[in-house]
C-alpha cells in the first residue's frame, strides 16, 4: 500500500485527530494545565496539512466531482451579482472607519494580535461567548498584507462574497436558477442592516452566515440527494459555528428534523452527526471543561423561555428594520408578504409544485423565531440578532409572486425588491452612508492629532479606548477608564506615567461630563495642553496624574484656611501643628506635608481645630518642608507652605525607629480578611538596624493583579527593582498573591542608620475608580528575622 492507496477512512481518522492536536496545541497557553506542554502547534499542523492534501489528491483523482453542463451559466451569474455587490459595498469599504465601533474594534485587535504571535484568544476578549473563528480568519489577511481596518472590513466582505455563492446554488436547488438570479439581486442592493451585517466585524456575521448557509446547503445535499457522506462535513461546520457564535444554534435547530426524517433511528448516522460537531467545536469544549461550563450555564441555563408582548413588539420592529424604516403603513405590508411567502413555501412544497428542498427556509424561519423570541436576546433592542434572518429573507419576499404565471413571476419578484428599497430603505440607505462617511472623515483627523503630539499612551471611556487603538493599528494605546476587555493597555498606560485623556462629546447635545476634565484642571491649576477634534477632545502632557476619581465630585471653589502653628522633633520625625479656622465642607480634598526628596506624607482633611501631622526627617542639619492641599490625586501647588528646619545635635543623635516608610506606602486596605498598606509604584523606607548580626530585613508583598487569570491575555508578572543606598540590590519577580523578599543586612549595602530602602514596583494602577494613587502591591508586614 503506498500513500496514494491509504483508505479514505484512515486518512479522515487521521486528519481528524490532527486537528485535534492541532487546536490542543494552538490555544494551550490559555489554560495553565496544558501550557507547560513543549510542543508547537506546528508539530500537529503539518502532518494535519499532509493528510489534508492527500485526501485532497485522493479526491482530485477519483474522478467523481464533475460539472455540471451549465456551470458556466451559473459561474456568469454569480460573478455579476458578486461584482455588483462589490460595486455598491466599495463606498463603505472606503470608508471603513465610520462603519467601525468599539466592539468592532476589539475584534479587530484580535485579529492583530493573532496575526503578531501573541496568545490566542478562544473567545471575543473579556468574554467566554463568540468564539475566535472570524478573528483567525481575519488573521491570515492581517498576517500577509499587514493591518488596517480597510483590510478587515475586507476581510468580511470577502465572507460575505463566498455566502452570496452557497446561497446561490441553495436557492437554485431549492426552486431554480431564475429564482437564484431574483435572490441575488436583493443581496446587491445597499439595504442599510444586510451593509452593517456583510462587513460586521464585532459578531463575525460574514462568517456566521457563509457557515450557516454551508450547513444548510449539506443538510438539503444529504437529505434530498443521498449524500450520507456529507454527514461528518455538516457536523464539523455547525461546531465551528456554534463556537464562532452561539446563536448558530438556530442552524443546529432547524436541520434536525431534516435529519430525523432522513435517517429515522439510525443512531450510527446520528452518532457520526455528534462526533465531528464535537471536533468542531473543540475549543469551546476546551474552555468549557477547563472554566466550569459558562456556555451552559450562562447561554442554555440563563434563557427565561418565556414569550411576552414587550418581546413581541420588539421583535416585530427589529425584523422590518431590516429592510424598511417605514412608513409604518407599508411596513405592515411587508410583514404580511413576508407571512405570505412562508406559507407559500410550505404549499408549493406539499403540492409538489417545487422541490422539496425549499422547505428548508421555511423550517429555518421558523427555526429562528422559535429560538429568538424564547431567548433572553429579544428582550434587549438590538438588530444584530437578526442579522442571520437574510439567509432566508430574500425567498420569503420573493416566493409570494410564485403563484403568478411562469413569464411573470420573476419580473414580478424583481421589481418588488426594488419598489420596498425605492419606498421603504433608499432614502435611510444614503443618510447612512453620508453618516459613515462623515464619521470616518472625523476619526481619521482624531487619529491624525493625536499622532502628531507626539503621546502613544491616552486612556478614554470603553468605547472611545479601543476604537481609536484600534484604528491606529496600536500606534495609539487608548486604555479603557471602565470596562477593561484588554486589561494590559490600562496596565501599561499607568504604569508608564502617562497624562493624556480622550474625551468624547455626546452628539447633538451639550455634554456636561465632557467638560470635568479641562474644568477641573483649570481649577486646581494642573498645566496640560488641548485639542478639539470634531467631537472628541484631547488632554495631553498634563502636569500630574488624571485619575478616575476627578469625575467623582466637583472641584473647591475655595480652600480652608489652615495655619501651622508648631514643629517639633523626636523620634526621627517632625511632629507639625495645623490649626483650620473654618468648618465648612471639603469633600475630596487632602492635605500632604512633605520633606522634598526624603518623605510625605497624606492626611484626610479634618473638620476644624488643631491637626497633628508626623513626618520623618533626614539626617541633615538643616531641610525645607512643604505642606498644603490635594485633591483627587492632584497637589494644589498654589496651597502649599513651606517652612525651613533646622536640626541640633541632640535631635540628630535622637534614636529612630527600626524601620520608617517615607514614601509610597499607604494608605491600609483589606485584603482577604488582613490589613495590608498600599505600596505606589515607588516606595521608600528607612532602615535602622545594626548590621553583622546575620539578620535579614523581610518584606511581606502581596501582588493584587492576579496575573494567572485568563482575561489578561498573555504572560505577565509583577516585579520589583531594590536599591538599598541608591546601590541595586537586583530585581524580585512576584508571584500572584503572597511573597517574601529577604534583603540580608550586609555591610556593602547597609551602614546600620538612616540606611533607605527604594522599591521600584514594574506595574502600577489604580484598582477602582475611587482612588486616586496607583497600587503596585500590598505590604502585609515588615520586620528583622
Amino acid at each position: 500500500m503506498t500513500f496514494k492507496t491509504i483508505p479514505g477512512s484512515v486518512l479522515r481518522v487521521l486528519q481528524a485527530l490532527f486537528y485535534l492536536a492541532f487546536v490542543l496545541l494552538w490555544f494551550k497557553d490559555n489554560f495553565p494545565a496544558l501550557k507547560p506542554i513543549p510542543l508547537s502547534a506546528l508539530w500537529a499542523f503539518i502532518p494535519l496539512a499532509l493528510v489534508s492534501g492527500l485526501r485532497l489528491f485522493q479526491w482530485a483523482r477519483s474522478g467523481r466531482h464533475r460539472l455540471p453542463a451549465d456551470w458556466k451559466r451559473d459561474a456568469a451569474a454569480l460573478a455579476i451579482i458578486v461584482a455588483l455587490t462589490t460595486l455598491v459595498h466599495v463606498p463603505f469599504l472606503t470608508h471603513g472607519f465610520g462603519l467601525m465601533d468599539s466592539d468592532e474594534a476589539i475584534t479587530a485587535l484580535m485579529g492583530m494580535h493573532i496575526a503578531e504571535g501573541k496568545l490566542p484568544p478562544l473567545y471575543f476578549y473579556g468574554a467566554f461567548f463568540q468564539g475566535s473563528f472570524p478573528q483567525h480568519y481575519m488573521a491570515v489577511f492581517f498576517k500577509l498584507f499587514g493591518y488596517s481596518i480597510f483590510l478587515a472590513k475586507l476581510s468580511a466582505f470577502l465572507a460575505f462574497a463566498l455566502f452570496l455563492g452557497i446561497q446561490f446554488f441553495l436557492i437554485k436547488k431549492a426552486f431554480s436558477f431564475g429564482f437564484a438570479c431574483v435572490a441575488g439581486l436583493f443581496y446587491i442592493l445597499p439595504w442599510q442592516e444586510l451593509v452593517r451585517a456583510s462587513l460586521d466585524l464585532a459578531s463575525g456575521f460574514p462568517v456566521v452566515l457563509l457557515l450557516g448557509s454551508l450547513a444548510l446547503t449539506l443538510t438539503a445535499g444529504i437529505v434530498f440527494n443521498d449524500k450520507s457522506k456529507w454527514l461528518a462535513a455538516l457536523g464539523f461546520v455547525l461546531g465551528l459555528a456554534f463556537w464562532s457564535h452561539q446563536i448558530s444554534i438556530i442552524f443546529c435547530v432547524a436541520v434536525a428534523p431534516f435529519l430525523a426524517y432522513k435517517f429515522r433511528a439510525k443512531l450510527k448516522y446520528y452518532l457520526e452527526l455528534a462526533v465531528y460537531f464535537l471536533i468542531g467545536c473543540f475549543p469551546l469544549l476546551l474552555n468549557e471543561f477547563a472554566r466550569g461550563f459558562p456556555i451552559v450555564r450562562v447561554f442554555f441555563l440563563g434563557q427565561s423561555g418565556s414569550v411576552d408582548g414587550l418581546k413581541l413588539r420588539r421583535a416585530r420592529k427589529l425584523f422590518l428594520s431590516l429592510i424598511s424604516s417605514g412608513p409604518p403603513a407599508l411596513s405592515l405590508i411587508y410583514l404580511g408578504v413576508i407571512a405570505a411567502g412562508l406559507l407559500t413555501v410550505i404549499l408549493l412544497v406539499v403540492r409538489r409544485r417545487t422541490r422539496p428542498a425549499a422547505l428548508i427556509f421555511a423550517v429555518y424561519f421558523v427555526s429562528f423565531t422559535t429560538v429568538y423570541l424564547l431567548s433572553d436576546s429579544s428582550r434587549t433592542y438590538v438588530v444584530r440578532y437578526l442579522f442571520i434572518v437574510f439567509i432566508a429573507l430574500p425567498v420569503l419576499l420573493g416566493a409570494p409572486f410564485l403563484w403568478l404565471k411562469p413569464k411573470a413571476r420573476l419580473p414580478a419578484a424583481a421589481a418588488f425588491f426594488g419598489l420596498v428599497f425605492a419606498l421603504s430603505q433608499a432614502g435611510a440607505s444614503r443618510a447612512f452612508y453620508e453618516s459613515v462617511r462623515a464619521r470616518h472623515e472625523e476619526l481619521s483627523r482624531t487619529v491624525t492629532a493625536m499622532t502628531e503630539t507626539g503621546e502613544e499612551f491616552w486612556i478614554s471611556d470603553f468605547w472611545t479606548s479601543y476604537l481609536l487603538t484600534s484604528l491606529s493599528g496600536e500606534k495609539l494605546i487608548v486604555a479603557s477608564n471602565d470596562v477593561k476587555r484588554y486589561p494590559s493597555y490600562g496596565l501599561r498606560y499607568w504604569s508608564e506615567g502617562r497624562r493624556n485623556w480622550v474625551i468624547a462629546k455626546q452628539r447633538d447635545a451639550e455634554d456636561p461630563y465632557a467638560s470635568i476634565i479641562p474644568d477641573v484642571l483649570d481649577t486646581v491649576g494642573v498645566p496640560y495642553e488641548r485639542q478639539d477634534v470634531g467631537r472628541y477632545t484631547l488632554i495631553y502632557r498634563a502636569g500630574q496624574d488624571i485619575f478616575p476619581r476627578i469625575f467623582l465630585a466637583d472641584p473647591p471653589k475655595k480652600l480652608p484656611e489652615v495655619h501651622l502653628s508648631g514643629i517639633a522633633a523626636s523620634g526621627g520625625a517632625l511632629s507639625l501643628e495645623f490649626v483650620r479656622e473654618d468648618s465648612w465642607p471639603t469633600p475630596g480634598l487632602g492635605f500632604r506635608v512633605e520633606i522634598p526628596g526624603y518623605s510625605a506624607r497624606f492626611f484626610p482633611m479634618w473638620e476644624r481645630g488643631g491637626f497633628t501631622a508626623r513626618v520623618p526627617f533626614p539626617l541633615k542639619e538643616e531641610f525645607k518642608i512643604r505642606y498644603g492641599f490635594t485633591y483627587a490625586g492632584f497637589k494644589l501647588e498654589s496651597s502649599m507652605g513651606e517652612a525651613g528646619w533646622r536640626l541640633g545635635p541632640a535631635e540628630f543623635a535622637q534614636p529612630r525607629p527600626e524601620f520608617e516608610f517615607l514614601e509610597g506606602i499607604g494608605p491600609q486596605r483589606d485584603i482577604n480578611g488582613q490589613p495590608m498598606s498600599v505600596c505606589r509604584k515607588l516606595a521608600r523606607i528607612e532602615v535602622n538596624h545594626p548590621i553583622g548580626t546575620g539578620a535579614n530585613l523581610a518584606l511581606d508583598l502581596y501582588s493584587p493583579f492576579d496575573f494567572r487569570d485568563y482575561f489578561w491575555y498573555g504572560d505577565f508578572s509583577q516585579s520589583v527593582f531594590i536599591f538599598i543606598n541608591d546601590r541595586s540590590y537586583g530585581e524580585r519577580t512576584l508571584a500572584d498573591g503572597k511573597n517574601r523578599i529577604k534583603l540580608k543586612l550586609e555591610p556593602r549595602f547597609f551602614s546600620g542608620r538612616g540606611d533607605i530602602v527604594r522599591l521600584e514596583f514594574k506595574y502600577a494602577m489604580p484598582m477602582s475608580a475611587t482612588e486616586n494613587y496607583k497600587t503596585a502591591a500590598y505590604l502585609e508586614r515588615i520586620g528583622f528575622e
